[in-house]
């Protein structure tokens, strides 16, 4: 037993040597890789493998050296590399290398957590496929290029490959790289933390991150791609992430230091993301670019890609990089994230372009394309093309709104560039924009979106700004605005969304175009704003706007919504053209306008509209007024089916009109409808004045029908000294009824004249009226005249509906009616509470008008057909009846019947011995009776002849009478059984 006790106690004993042991080498083995980068060398390069030479000269620093040299190339070869916290490793460069390329032929990814350089200007690759991680403190200090990649190999041409995953000593590689070989599924993902310091920049702001010199590229080229707080810098030259996650080849091209991709379509992607305030920075004075290739791109929290001509630098010829992001699946920009490309303050030179490829793209939470110019110079181009949809939303925590934008700031001298856009569908909602907007000296790009579904623009944000697609000229600028043009399969604006080319500097505005295939709906109100289209001349703008031009299957303008081309400045308002296959509503407040504001010089625009119905419902209007210095503008309507006019009992009015206001200098514009139809109901056509101008003319041509009832009007008014516009109407029938009227009155100016071609029937009812009336206020000017053409002219008498051509002081105008027929009207000299015809002058009958009524018999004698005196033997048509009590035994007995209203005598020959008169719809009261009077019964004899009273009358009788006017009836006998 004592035996087995001691071997046992020295058996633990052993062991607790051996694990103290083991913890000792453990913990020299951590200092020392705590005092040196994890590098080592593999032995796949034979004689020519690669040296690491440590702490050279006491420094905190590995040098690598050897490697196998082919012509222009060095290649190195590791079984572990990595770069040490606070250490650094340089390779060495020798005479005449262009490129250095080290593999990693283990199964550890790389890290990189200190500086990795170059003693020379040769690019430096690093290829491992298991993946390379560079730390918060990575840094890199190269004079060249620097790409790593999780790539199987480097291509190099038709010579051969440079392969970590089959190592083997290089072949005759002496030409450039031509592409990175990737030959399994999972390559290894790169991932950038560094915000380490890297210099200044030109001026002077600290650079932090992974560094290449100005002009030289950077590339990370792997499985998936993150940029987690990290920062890479090229300034002037490039920076390229891609990920790759299939088998393939991705080509490489080399142009001294430039280093470019080429991405094949066959190629699976890898993810790219950038997240808690990663940074790509490319911007300097040229150059430039950045271009991301991935599944999907992710840009969060704040992260931001930045490229053009940096603060201070530049010439007129310099041109910046473009920045090209392409996905097979979406782009997704969040968290106030920006892409941009731009002049910056005091540069000179143009920027860039921003293109996006993708599926789709979302931009959200205040994230934003921008490309703008600060300085002298253009901005590039912003273009989207995706598959899907694109989605921009909301505000970001620094209250800016999602957007893309293309600017020329205030004090920048350039041109805006475009924004293109090509979708499956658009949506902007909260507040988003798109906006192509001087405010500077230069003309502002044009917008032009192409999209196969809809375009939406949708709710206020939390500020109660609401969505908008804007190409504006600002306040202190000086140039042209560029255009909006849409195509879509349709086009929603609601919640005070809306689409915005105003003028406000000096210059003109661009159209706006929308070419849709369904329906255009503008609708609702968000932030105290209605949703619209305008195109108009600010209130300081010096300049005409443009026009807006919309072609659609139908339009429904609702709750208050607008289009609008009215000037507010020193310009003209731009016309409205609207051609729909379907039809227009224009309902609850909504309208279309082009306006001459109070402060403005210059005339409003022009609408046409076409459809195939028109709808103005509950204040919805078709205005064009002048309030101000100029002319109001015209509007034609070319409908093929009806136009209705409701007001719905509403207090405002509700119609189509064009007014010269009582401020205003000009004349009123014109008013052409054409269509189907014409219904008014408590609604309005006007083209009045109540200025010092002219009224306009307003021509209506109804191929079926004109109805006008509860107090509608079609006017063309003079309420000042302006003299009134002339009205013309031609359609099939005219119908005026519940205090409806046709105007053309004045107060003291020239009545205007009424022309009315009306096929069928003008019916006037309840106390309606057609005047031409002048000096409604008791003041000069002569009544107008009315021409009235129709097959009938028809009134009720009692209901005091009248046709005036009056005057007070000046003379009466001229009533010309031209009728087969006038019922219910009669001319007077004066008004009564009839339906009257007057052309009277109040104060002088010496300068009555003239009424003239021509009734028009159309001869038709020619179109009769003469008839045969005797067209048959009346005697043959009558049989011999039975005499009274006989029984008639012959079938062919004859019958004569007479029934009237009033009944028959008890006897023919006699009168009614009691009046019986049968009036239709009459009720007789029934009458208690207190005794029921004695009836005598009388019978019945047969009439068998007649006679004619003096009134033509025929009197049946029962005998004949020697009188020439009774025609006896021979009887004969009746042979009963």
């Amino acid at each position: 037993m004592s035996g087995d006790w001691y071997w046992k106690k020295k058996f633990k004993l052993v062991i607790w040597l051996a694990l103290l042991e083991t913890i000792m080498i453990l913990s020299v083995k951590s200092a020392y890789a705590q005092s040196q980068s994890h590098i080592v060398p593999d032995n796949t390069l034979g004689t020519e493998s690669s040296s690491v030479i440590t702490n050279l000269d006491g420094s905190p620093l590995e040098t690598i050296a050897g490697g196998a040299r082919r012509g222009v190339n060095l290649f190195h070869s590791f079984r572990e590399f990595n770069v040490g916290e606070g250490r650094a490793v340089y390779f060495t460069n020798p005479a005449g290398i262009e490129n250095i390329l080290s593999r990693v032929t283990g199964r550890n990814r790389s890290q990189i957590l200190g500086k990795l350089g170059v003693l020379g200007n040769a690019n430096l690759f690093l290829i491992n496929p298991n993946g390379i991680i560079f730390g918060p403190n990575a840094s890199l200090d190269v004079n060249g290029s620097f790409i790593a990649t999780s790539a199987n190999a480097i291509q190099f041409g038709e010579q051969g490959f440079f392969s970590a995953s089959f190592p083997e000593a290089p072949p005759l590689l002496t030409i450039n790289p031509s592409a990175l070989f990737f030959n399994q599924i999972g390559a290894g993902s790169i991932e950038n933390r560094s915000i380490a310091s890297a210099g200044v920049d030109s001026a002077s702001n600290p650079v932090v991150g992974l560094r290449v010199p100005n002009g030289q590229s950077l590339l990370l080229v792997g499985g998936d791609i993150a940029i987690n707080a990290g920062r890479l810098n090229a300034l002037g030259g490039r920076v390229e992430l891609a990920g790759v996650a299939s088998p393939g080849t991705i080509g490489l091209s080399v142009d001294d230091s430039n280093l470019a991709l080429t991405f094949p379509n066959q190629v699976v992607r890898g993810d790219v993301s950038l997240t808690n305030g990663a940074f790509i920075n490319v911007a300097a004075d040229g150059g430039g670019a950045i271009a991301l290739h991935a599944k999907n791109i992710d840009i969060s929290g704040g992260s931001s890609l930045n490229a053009g001509i940096a603060v201070g630098l530049g010439t007129p010829e310099t041109t910046a990089g473009d920045i090209s992001l392409n996905a097979t699946e979406g782009v997704s920009l969040t968290q106030s994230s920006r892409v941009i490309n731009q002049v910056s303050e005091d540069a000179t030179g143009n920027s860039g372009n921003i293109n996006i490829q993708a599926s789709s793209l979302n931009l959200t939470e205040g994230s934003d394309l921008s490309a703008r110019t600060f300085g002298e110079g253009n901005t590039g181009n912003i273009s989207v093309n995706v598959s899907g949809a694109v989605t921009l939303d909301g505000l970001g925590s620094n209250g800016l709104p999602s957007g893309i934008i293309n600017l020329v700031q205030p004090l920048a001298v350039g041109n805006g560039g475009d924004i293109n856009i090509k979708s499956e569908s658009l949506t902007l909602t909260r507040g988003s924009i798109l906006d192509a907007t001087t405010l500077g000296e230069g003309n502002s790009g044009n917008i032009l979106l192409d999209v196969r579904g809809a375009v939406t623009l949708d709710k206020a944000n939390s500020v109660g700004l609401s969505s908008r697609i804007s190409n504006q000229m600002g306040l202190s600028a000086v140039g042209n605005s560029g255009n909006i043009i849409i195509k879509a399969e349709s086009l929603n604006l609601r919640q005070g969304s809306a689409l915005n080319a105003t003028l406000s500097g000096r210059g003109n505005s661009g159209n706006i175009l929308i070419d849709v295939r369904g329906a255009v709906i503008l609708e609702g109100q968000g932030g105290g704003f209605f949703s619209g289209i305008a195109n108009q001349v600010g209130s300081s703008g010096v300049g005409n706007s443009g026009d807006i031009n919309i072609k659609a299957e139908s339009v429904i303008f609702e709750q208050g919504n607008e289009l609008n081309t009215s000037t507010l400045g020193r310009g003209n308002g731009g016309n409205i053209f609207v051609d729909v296959r379907g039809a227009v509503t224009i309902n609850a407040d909504g309208g279309i306008f082009s306006v001459v504001r109070s402060s403005a010089i210059g005339d409003g625009g022009n609408i046409n509209l076409k459809a195939e119905s028109l709808k103005i419902i509950q204040s919805g209007v078709l205005n064009t007024f002048t309030l101000g210095r100029g002319n109001a503008g015209n509007i034609s309507v070319d409908v093929k089916g009806a136009v209705i006019v409701d007001g719905n009992n509403t207090d405002f009015n509700t119609g189509i009109a064009t007014i010269v206001t009582d401020s205003a200098i000009g004349n009123g514009g014109d008013i052409i409808l054409k269509a189907g139809s014409l219904t008014l109901t408590q609604g309005e056509i006007a083209a009045n004045t109540l200025g010092q101008g002219k009224g306009g003319n307003i021509e209506i041509e109804a191929a079926n029908f004109i109805n006008l009832t509860n107090n509608s009007e079609i006017s063309v008014n003079s309420e000042d000294q302006g003299d009134a516009g002339d009205l013309r109407i031609q359609t099939g029938s005219l119908t005026l009824q519940g205090r409806s009227r046709l105007l053309a009155d004045t107060v003291s100016s020239e009545g205007g004249n009424i022309q009315l071609q009306v096929r069928d029937i003008l019916l006037l009812r309840d106390n309606s009226g057609i005047s031409t009336t002048a000096g409604q206020q008791e003041a000069g000017g002569n009544g107008g005249n009315i021409d009235i053409n129709t097959n009938f002219l028809v009134a009720v008498p009692s209901e005091n509906s009248d046709i005036t051509a009056n005057a007070f002081e000046g003379r009466g105008g001229l009533i010309k009616i031209s009728t087969q027929g006038i019922f219910g009207l009669k001319k007077r000299e004066s008004l009564t509470p009839l339906s009257d015809i007057t052309a009277f002058s109040q104060q002088n009958p010496q300068f009555n008008g003239e009424i003239v009524i021509n009734i028009e018999n159309p001869d038709i004698s020619s179109e009769l057909v003469p008839l045969p005196i005797n067209l048959v033997d009346v005697g043959r048509l009558i049989t011999q009846g039975c005499s009274v009590g006989r029984v008639a035994t012959n079938k062919q007995d004859s019958q004569f019947i007479v029934t009237g209203r009033g009944g028959l005598p008890p006897q023919p020959g006699e009168a009614l011995r009691i009046p019986a008169i049968a009036v239709h719809g009459s009720t007789i009261a029934a009458e208690k009776q207190d005794q029921s009077p004695d009836i005598t019964t009388t019978p019945l004899v047969e009439a068998n002849g007649w006679r004619f009273d003096e009134h033509g009358q025929v009197i049946l009788i029962a005998s004949t009478t020697s009188g020439s006017d009774s025609f006896g009836i021979k009887q004969r006998e009746c042979h009963g059984s």
